[in-house]
């Protein structure tokens, strides 16, 4: 499945994760941003803010890892730990931004059809089993890894 990056002047602004999202944004914005089709790597790599990135002449750029993939202590260029709480407060904000979006749609722009499931999904994640913090790089990184065959999907600014 296509996924993109939606961009202006250079700068990227929000990603998504299939046709659907992108025609969404596109119509939601007015045609402001441009998009880039991304490889699913790449789209991960915006995903978890692992790696450093930019455009240059409508082209995306990955650039080098944010971080060395090492679980031993917390050091300038090592993944930060994420607490139980820091993971339900991203999802918590989330959930709270989608529901938003479907309660507060007057019906000129047509939501994604996926984004009712997004939400049941969202919130039915049970994060009891997350006690421990997790080393990652950021709260969506570390839910996915903490609960295998999680897999965040919803709008990402970037």
């Amino acid at each position: 499945m296509a996924k993109y990056v939606s961009y202006k002047n250079n700068s990227l602004f929000l990603l998504c994760f299939n046709e659907e999202n992108k025609n969404y944004i596109q119509n939601f914005y007015k045609g402001i941003f441009s998009f880039i089709e991304v490889s699913d790597e790449d789209f991960n790599k915006l995903k978890y803010d692992s790696h450093s990135y930019g455009i240059n002449n409508s082209s995306l750029i990955i650039g080098d890892s944010l971080f060395e993939n090492d679980d031993s202590i917390v050091e300038e260029g090592k993944a930060p730990w994420f607490t139980p709480k820091q993971i339900q407060d991203g999802l918590n904000e989330l959930i709270k931004n989608i529901s938003y979006s479907l309660s507060n749609n007057n019906g000129d722009i047509k939501l994604p059809s996926e984004w009712n499931n997004i939400l049941l999904d969202l919130k039915n994640i049970n994060l009891n089993s997350i006690t421990q913090p997790v080393r990652a790089s950021n709260w969506v990184n570390a839910l996915e890894k903490s609960i295998p065959n999680t897999v965040i999907r919803g709008v990402k600014e970037l």
